[in-house]
């Protein structure tokens, strides 16, 4: 029976041995989990940052493309305006000539003048 005795606790030794890897297993696979859960939280949240840059950046390309568009249109307004002076000018101009007055000789005095 001493046999018998020995293989039972080498059998019993080798059951123990069997469950303590398996609770290793079990405990390592935990912790995998454990990591991959935190990996994916971190993925999620820098997807939201992300998401966050973006909008923003859209935003701003709206904000940028609207005040272009402000900027264009205030540039032909001022333009509109130079011409129209410029029209009243030659206007002015053209009615000096009309009264006798040519521009350019008061023009040329006031330079010799200077």
């Amino acid at each position: 029976m001493t046999q018998l005795e020995q293989k039972r606790r080498q059998d019993r030794a080798l059951l123990w041995e069997c469950q303590e890897r398996d609770s290793q297993g079990a405990q390592e696979r935990a912790s995998l989990l454990e990591t991959v859960a935190k990996l994916q939280d971190e993925l999620n949240r820098r997807e939201e940052v992300h998401r966050a840059e973006v909008a923003d950046l859209q935003d701003k390309a709206a904000d940028l493309g609207n005040r272009n568009c402000y900027l264009d249109s205030k540039v032909l307004e001022l333009q509109r305006e130079l011409d129209d002076k410029k029209a009243e000018f030659n206007r002015r101009g053209d009615r000096e000539r009309s009264k006798g007055i040519d521009m350019l000789k008061i023009q040329s005095r006031n330079k010799t003048m200077t």
